[in-house]
């Protein structure tokens, strides 16, 4: 990542969660009606939850295998993916230093479906273990063959790639990629990847 530019490394979600705070900050001074002058609320009486009673909670995402197609965002910003496999590696090469556990090197094909051209970086995944604990993707990445850096993908194309993380063994990992828009809407998606031994 180039220096001076920290930026294009927050997080979107951080980056989401501080503007969704700013606008529920923004809001809690503007006031509704008064419930006692018989104006505005809601029309049935009710919270405004939902009608069940239950919470209103996010959606969870649905969880893929491997091999299975899905796609993250929406629209013109889509990408379909299907994770090929995932491979071990207890050290490096001459560009890439040995991890500090074991990289989890994830294949994947990523096609465009949408009608406008994307940035692809490795910034949309992350390892998720049995603890909740995320793994961002290492930078080895850059260094592999195929791996996933900053480029571009057209329209109706298609794109073979990997990312690399630096994981403890043992552990049972699940993939997560999240849209790659900044400002999509859309569910991030999981892929179950299991065991890295």
């Amino acid at each position: 990542m180039p220096a001076g530019v920290p930026f294009l490394t927050m997080d979107r979600r951080k980056f989401l969660a501080f503007s969704g705070s700013i606008g529920v900050t923004t809001l809690a001074g503007c006031g509704g009606s008064d419930p006692e002058s018989g104006g505005g609320g809601d029309s049935d009486g009710g919270s405004g939850g939902d009608s069940d009673g239950g919470s209103t909670s996010e959606s969870q995402p649905t969880i893929y295998d491997i091999g299975d197609p899905f796609q993250v965002g929406s629209g013109d910003q889509s990408i379909e993916y299907v994770v090929e496999g995932v491979e071990t590696a207890s050290t490096g090469t001459t560009l890439i230093d040995d991890p500090d556990g074991i990289y989890a090197i994830v294949s994947m094909t990523m096609t465009n479906v949408g009608n406008d051209t994307l940035s692809l970086s490795s910034s949309p995944f992350r390892l998720i273990d049995g603890q909740d604990r995320e793994f961002e993707v290492s930078d080895a990445t850059i260094y592999a063959d195929n791996g996933i850096s900053f480029e571009e993908l057209q329209p109706g194309l298609a794109k073979d790639g990997v990312i690399m993380f630096d994981v403890a063994p043992g552990g049972t990992y699940q993939l997560q990629i999240e849209p790659s828009g900044l400002f999509s809407g859309a569910d991030p998606q999981l892929v179950e990847i299991g065991t890295i031994e």
